[in-house]
């Protein structure tokens, strides 16, 4: 070292610093110094926060040092993500991820844990990327609260009958066993695509009232966005948020960015899309696979604002629009002949009806297979 930097004075104690590589399972608890006759020197440990570093104060008058690391093995948390049956064609990496809500994976996953916390709480969150839906985390052992109790109602078990599963994006783990013994966890966040099975509108000839012949798979309730509120006590507000909450999203941003100073309204109402999971909504046949949606026609003082609708109704003929079912005659007028998607159609003299295409791209009657597109 002095031969190196010459303007060091030799007889004045300077740090030197140890790095400390780890292989996996093994942590770094300490290191034992001894000068160049074997004798011991002192024992350093970790500078605090710094796992594989530690430094002693020594001189270059002092002879050479030699260290030796000890260790200890420790857990891992090893966090994988995989698509839900295999999915023919599809990339887990395409699905999703996941992050740590603090530092404490981080430790756990690079193998270097304190022996203090060997109990540590460890928060993971899994999110889809866009047209998929995060379904469960599997695992071994257990999954705890917030507060690091047992979570008894839910299992990460993938054995189909072996409890509920563990749906919650946010899931809580300790690297311990049942008896609280440390030991290595191993935990997957499973994902699969959004679809949309099926469809049937009021029309469809051989449809009877009340056959189930839509699905919806990955659907979420619609939140309120600027310009697009959804009626409030309603439980058939049931979408893709990667499709069709986000049209209306997009359309409702649009209404308050170019309508909102003209007319005074602020947003319109949702009243209708789909259940949760899909399939028969009464009255109505359609709305079965979260591709149908209702929306309340725009008044101003209590009374229609034919103008405001057809505004309205002209920001949702995007690409994405299929049709629109209105019962106003003036309301379908100013579109006839302009553009053959909006139709005269009973009942909608409260509301219109937007039904947007297809994501998966299959035949409207039938199963159709799952979303790979991605949505911005």
């Amino acid at each position: 070292m002095c031969a190196d930097e010459p303007w060091l004075d030799p007889t004045l104690p300077q740090k030197v610093y140890f790095e400390m590589k780890m292989y996996a399972g093994y942590q770094h608890l300490y290191t034992l110094v001894y000068n160049e006759d074997g004798e011991y020197v002192a024992t350093v440990y970790p500078a605090q926060g710094l796992r594989e570093t530690t430094w002693i104060e020594t001189s270059c008058a002092g002879g050479r040092l030699r260290g030796v690391a000890e260790t200890v093995e420790q857990p891992t948390l090893a966090v994988d993500v995989r698509l839900e049956d295999g999915q023919p064609g599809m990339s887990s990496a395409e699905a999703g991820y996941y992050y740590s809500i603090d530092g404490a994976f981080r430790k756990y996953y690079s193998v270097e844990v304190p022996s203090y916390t060997q109990t540590e709480l460890i928060a993971i969150q899994a999110l889809e990327l866009p047209g998929f839906v995060f379904v469960r985390w599997e695992g071994n052992g257990v999954a705890l609260d917030s507060e690091g109790n047992v979570r008894e109602d839910v299992t990460l078990s993938p054995f189909v009958g072996a409890g509920q599963p563990y749906t919650e994006r946010l899931i809580y783990v300790k690297c311990q066993d049942s008896w609280l013994a440390p030991t290595s966890r191993e935990l997957t966040a499973v994902f699969r695509p959004c679809t949309h099975c099926g469809h049937a509108s009021t029309t469809d000839a051989g449809k009877s009232k009340g056959t189930r012949v839509g699905e919806l798979v990955g659907d979420e309730p619609m939140q309120n966005t600027i310009g697009c509120v959804a009626k409030s006590g309603i439980s058939d507000i049931y979408g893709c948020r990667w499709y069709v909450h986000k049209l209306l999203a997009d359309t409702g941003n649009s209404w308050y960015t170019q309508y909102y100073d003209s007319t005074d309204i602020a947003y319109f109402v949702v009243t209708g899309i789909s259940l949760q999971h899909g399939g028969y909504r009464a009255p109505s046949n359609s709305h079965q696979n979260g591709l149908d949606v209702d929306v309340r026609y725009l008044y101003t003082d209590g009374d229609l604002d034919v103008e405001a609708s057809v505004d309205l109704i002209s920001l949702f003929l995007t690409e994405e629009c299929k049709y629109v079912f209105v019962e106003i005659p003036d309301v379908y007028n100013a579109f006839d002949g302009h553009d053959s998607r909006v139709r005269f159609q009973s009942p909608h003299t409260d509301h219109f009806h937007v039904r947007f295409a297809d994501p998966d791209g299959g035949p409207e009657d039938d199963p159709c297979p799952p979303c790979q597109e991605s949505y911005p």
